[in-house]
């Protein structure tokens, strides 16, 4: 079990913790870069298809080391980076240098100070499967509260699968660690429909090897 202040809400405020999340999932051989790449692709195909005006806008929140950046290497529109941790808006900026319109904002997702339906598209990756049942619903009441046409957020499927995967690789590698707070399918998408939104999609990242799932929604 991980303990969401220290591993999450306060986990990411120094340079050498910082610099080994971007690590593991943008440079070095690991099962993280894997998935990182095939998230990008995944929000990529979304943002090409259906984000094509200048008035459009993302706001990328928690940005972290700015992973979402190469999804958005054609978006048009406005993006606003957001984190609460200062380390990890720093190395956001250089992902994010090629863009034409980038800002860069430092909140706490479950109590931003943006303004109601202020964009049209808001993001959240790699946060809803480590943070307890209290944090997800308050997460996705801001979000909702935030975009004022699509959300997309990803999450760590659980499944008698999943289980078992991580059981046998805690078996010959005992220091690994799966996600702390992972939900079915079925009661990721109650709780996002509880606060307003309806379900587009669902889109596994890595279908059956990864428990790593993307739900697009709309509002």
């Amino acid at each position: 079990m991980t303990n969401y202040e220290e591993d999450t809400l306060n986990g990411y405020l120094t340079k050498q913790r910082v610099a080994e999340y971007k690590n593991y999932h943008t440079k070095s051989l690991s099962w993280g870069r894997l998935v990182t790449w095939r998230e990008q692709r995944v929000l990529k195909k979304f943002f090409d298809q259906g984000a094509r005006l200048k008035t459009d806008s993302v706001l990328d929140i928690p940005c972290g080391t700015g992973i979402l950046a190469q999804a958005l290497s054609d978006f048009p529109g406005v993006v606003v980076a957001s984190d609460i941790s200062n380390e990890m808006l720093y190395l956001a900026r250089d992902e994010y240098a090629k863009l034409p319109q980038v800002k860069f904002v430092k909140a706490d997702i479950v109590n931003t100070l943006f303004d109601e339906n202020a964009f049209t598209h808001v993001v959240t990756l790699g946060f809803i499967h480590r943070v307890p049942p209290i944090i997800k619903e308050a997460t996705l009441k801001e979000i909702f509260r935030l975009s004022n046409r699509y959300a997309v957020i990803s999450f760590s499927k659980s499944s008698f699968f999943q289980h078992s995967k991580h059981f046998f690789f805690k078996l010959i590698k005992p220091d690994h660690i799966p996600a702390s707070n992972p939900m079915t399918i079925r009661e990721a998408k109650r709780l996002c429909e509880s606060v307003g939104f309806s379900t587009v999609s669902v889109k596994a990242v890595l279908p059956f090897f990864s428990s790593h799932t993307i739900l697009i929604l709309k509002k």
